[in-house]
C-alpha cells in the first residue's frame, strides 16, 4: 500500500496536480472503487463530485448491468462524470489553439454541469477553446424560447457559449431519455413553483 502511496504521489508531482491521494486495497474494482467514493476527502473538505472512466465493454448486458447498479448505488448524492476515450485526451504539456469544448445539457440541474466546461477553459490547454452547449427540446417546445432562456442563463453565470437547441423526435426520447427528462420536467417545476 505505502509504494502505491508513493507512486501515486510521484504521478501527481510529475503531472502537476494539487490535491489528496488515498489508496484502497480490495479485492475487486467495484467494491474498492466503491470504498473510496465512501472515504474520499478530508474532514469537511468532502468531494461532490465522482469521475468514472467509460466502461470498455459497455455494449455487454452483464457489464451494462453492474456500470448502471454502480451509478444507482455509489454516487446517489453526487454529480457523476462519465468522460469517453480519456486517453487519447491532451496532455498538461499541449496546448489547443483551437477548437470547441461541447457539452450536451439534458438535465437542467442548475447550472452544475455548465461550471466544468468553463472551469476547464481556465486551464493553459483548453484556454483558447471556444465552449458550445448544446440542449435537446421536445418537438412540442418553443425551441427559440429555450435557446433565449439559456443564453440568459448563461449571461447571468458569466459564461461565454454559443448556444444550439436540438429538436428530438418524440418517440426517440420517450425511449431513450425518459427518466432524465422527467427528472428536468420536475426540477424545473420545483423551481417555478418555490419562485
Amino acid at each position: 500500500v505505502y509504494l502505491c502511496l508513493q507512486s501515486l504521489r510521484k504521478l501527481m508531482e510529475t503531472e502537476k496536480v494539487k490535491g489528496f491521494s488515498q489508496v484502497v486495497v480490495s479485492s475487486n474494482i467495484r467494491d474498492g472503487t466503491s470504498h473510496l467514493i465512501q472515504v474520499g476527502g478530508l474532514g469537511g473538505l468532502k468531494h461532490n463530485t465522482v469521475m468514472v472512466s467509460w466502461p470498455q465493454n459497455w455494449k455487454q448486458p452483464e457489464c451494462y448491468q453492474q456500470f448502471r447498479n454502480f451509478i444507482g448505488k455509489e454516487t446517489a448524492s453526487l454529480a457523476l462524470l462519465v468522460p469517453k476515450n480519456i486517453s487519447s485526451y491532451p496532455s498538461n504539456g499541449e496546448r489547443f489553439t483551437e477548437g470547441h469544448i461541447d457539452m450536451w445539457w439534458i438535465v437542467h440541474d442548475g447550472g452544475m454541469l455548465m461550471l466544468l466546461p468553463f472551469l476547464l477553459r481556465q486551464h493553459k490547454v483548453w484556454r483558447k477553446c471556444k465552449l458550445r452547449i448544446f440542449t435537446v427540446a421536445q418537438m412540442d417546445d418553443n425551441s427559440i424560447q429555450m435557446k433565449k432562456d439559456l443564453i440568459t442563463f448563461l449571461y447571468h453565470l458569466r459564461i461565454d457559449a454559443a448556444v444550439e437547441v436540438v429538436e428530438m423526435v418524440r418517440d426517440l426520447s420517450e425511449t431513450y431519455v425518459p427518466n432524465l427528462c422527467k427528472k428536468t420536467f420536475i426540477k424545473e417545476n420545483f423551481h417555478t413553483v418555490r419562485k
